[in-house]
């Protein structure tokens, strides 16, 4: 490590985060240093898109005037999304975690999804998978702002995510797959109010969020949190978080 690099992390009081997200056909990356965001950057970029992380995220570095070497904390969605994306992703972060000899954070994408809903009381994370499936998991949030998951993710259709929803809950739906299903649950939220018996006391209240696609600045903020709270790990002890029983054969060639 360079004498500069070295000065810069001994006097430097507000932990350097960099996030990468590869979750799905958006590529994101961004730098957090104390409370604020420095650089970030946000691409649909190709399946090669592993040989230009290193390129992107120098540019990144240079271009507020830091070096890899600088990066106190590195953050990585973790899934669940799609594998190719993952495995590029946390290759890359475990990589340059490794050879700088520093912590990493992962955040999964439901979590990440569902920060950006705050300060709802409850969150429902619907994000699209395969086979005409959803991805889902109910979250609050604690006194920090950090969501807390009220249930294990899952994947299945969106009929049965909406069926396990407390249907007097008041409910925020996030994530491409709530956008791309907005007609089916206000369907079944004009079905859950026409079965309570007294609309003014018990009926629903949900609502549709449309956050952005890009999360590598969530997964920063969130990271930065669990940074602080002592939630960080060594690269070797990073997993990816995989829904499908079928999905674990994949998790072992990350």
């Amino acid at each position: 490590m360079s004498q500069e690099a070295q000065a810069y992390i001994a006097h430097n009081r507000r932990p350097l985060i960099l996030a990468l997200d590869t979750s799905s056909q958006l590529t994101s990356l961004a730098l957090r240093e104390g409370e604020r965001i420095v650089a970030n950057f946000g691409a649909h970029l190709d399946d090669n898109r592993s040989a230009r992380l290193w390129e992107l995220t120098d540019f990144l570095l240079s271009a507020v005037g830091k070096k890899i070497e600088m990066v106190d904390v590195y953050a990585v969605c973790i899934g669940p999304g799609a594998f190719t994306g993952l495995r590029v992703g946390m290759a890359a972060i475990k990589g340059f975690a490794a050879a700088t000899g520093k912590p990493t954070v992962g955040v999964t994408s439901l979590a990440a999804l569902a920060a950006l809903a705050y300060p709802a009381e409850r969150v429902c994370v619907l994000s699209n998978a395969y086979r005409g499936e959803v991805y889902t998991q109910m979250f609050s949030f604690n006194e920090q702002g950090l969501p807390q998951a009220l249930s294990q993710p899952l994947a299945c259709p969106i009929e049965e995510a909406l069926r396990l929803i407390d249907k007097t809950a008041e409910v925020v739906f996030t994530g491409d797959g709530a956008l791309s299903h907005a007609d089916v649950i206000m369907r079944f939220q004009q079905t859950a109010e026409d079965a309570v018996a007294s609309p003014l006391s018990g009926a629903t209240s949900w609502r549709i969020n449309s956050g952005s696609g890009f999360l590598a600045e969530t997964i920063a903020r969130l990271a930065a949190q669990h940074y602080a709270n002592g939630a960080a790990v060594q690269a070797a002890a990073l997993e990816a978080c995989y829904v499908r029983s079928a999905d674990v054969k994949i998790k072992q060639q990350v």
